[in-house]
């Protein structure tokens, strides 16, 4: 829960979800781009909260920081709790989540995707429910039990009659070893804003008379990506 507890209090988090790009400029003078958009891995810059009031709790989170350093994964989500600080940033914005239980009705994931889209399976009423929002772009989701969440790209609606359902992503579908994803629920919102990550920067600490303590900079965080 350390670096969790980073997160939570923190007084902002720079969010890089940007492509790898590469451009450069022909003969011609025309400029050429090439992206690639698969395993995209997110980067985090995270500003803790500047003072804390050394004691038990704190000195705890802090061994445990410095302890795990920058070679230990850590697991860590942008809004950890119902109505947490950062929930705002991570709240499901369609209209298919009856229950609140940050889970798509009645959808599936219908087979392994092979490009940048989630294919799905709706078993519900799509005359009753037709005109919801599955999605709305921006909103985080990730099959259940999955290593990795994405970022829906275009809003997706329940239309009458149609039972298939594909959703674009903001890269494209990591595959994880051991794990079926056809057939799974699709978490969404901030039950999906989950990622695995390592830090990459971390500061120092500065302890300040008579009982309290600060870090010194940022955390840099980068997800990481098994293949």
């Amino acid at each position: 829960m350390s670096l969790q507890t980073i997160i939570d209090s923190a007084v902002n988090i720079e969010i890089n979800r940007s492509k790898l790009v590469a451009q450069s400029i022909s003969r011609s003078g025309r400029l050429l781009t090439t992206t690639r958009n698969w395993a995209n891995p997110y980067r985090f810059t995270v500003t803790p909260k500047p003072i804390w009031t050394w004691d038990t709790t704190t000195q705890a989170v802090f061994a445990s920081i410095f302890d795990n350093d920058r070679h230990t994964e850590s697991a860590i989500y942008l809004s950890y709790v119902d109505n947490g600080p950062l929930q705002w940033l991570t709240n499901y914005k369609g209209t298919l989540d009856s229950t609140d239980d940050e889970v798509l009705d009645d959808m599936t994931v219908a087979s392994t995707p092979t490009t940048a889209s989630i294919s799905l399976t709706y078993s519900g009423n799509s005359t009753t429910n037709n005109g919801r929002y599955i999605v709305r772009k921006g909103d985080w989701i990730r099959p259940t039990d999955h290593r990795y969440p994405y970022q829906a790209t275009t809003d997706v609606q329940i239309s009458t009659g149609v039972s298939s359902y594909a959703i674009p992503i903001h890269r494209g579908y990591i595959s994880q070893s051991g794990y079926t994803v056809t057939g799974k629920t699709l978490a969404i919102g901030d039950g999906a804003a989950r990622f695995y990550v390592q830090v990459s920067k971390l500061p120092t600490m500065r302890f300040i008379y008579k009982d309290l303590a600060e870090l010194t900079g940022d955390f840099e965080l980068i997800e990481v990506i098994t293949l």
